[in-house]
C-alpha cells in the first residue's frame, strides 16, 4: 500500500497520475470496507428561515436530508 500511496506523487503525465490513482483506488476498496470521515458539524444554531434541520438528520447513518428542509420568509 505505501508504494501506492507514493506513486501518487510521483510526477507525469495527466493518464500517468490518473492510471496510479486507480490502481490506489482499487486496492483501497478492496481492503477497507469504508473510508473513515469524522463528523464534527454540529446542527446547534440554524437560521430562523430554514426548517427541518434538525429534524432531518439520522445520527446512525449520519445523514442530512436537505430535501426535507423548507424555507420561509
Amino acid at each position: 500500500m505505501n508504494q501506492l500511496i507514493q506513486a501518487t506523487y510521483q510526477p507525469g503525465t495527466s493518464s500517468q497520475i490518473t492510471a496510479r490513482m486507480d490502481a490506489y483506488l482499487a486496492y483501497a476498496s478492496q481492503q477497507l470496507p469504508v473510508i473513515w470521515m469524522p463528523w464534527t458539524a454540529q446542527f446547534d444554531e440554524t437560521a430562523t428561515y430554514i426548517h427541518g434541520v434538525n429534524s432531518s438528520y439520522n445520527p446512525i447513518t449520519n445523514t442530512n436530508y436537505p430535501n426535507y428542509w423548507t424555507v420561509s420568509h
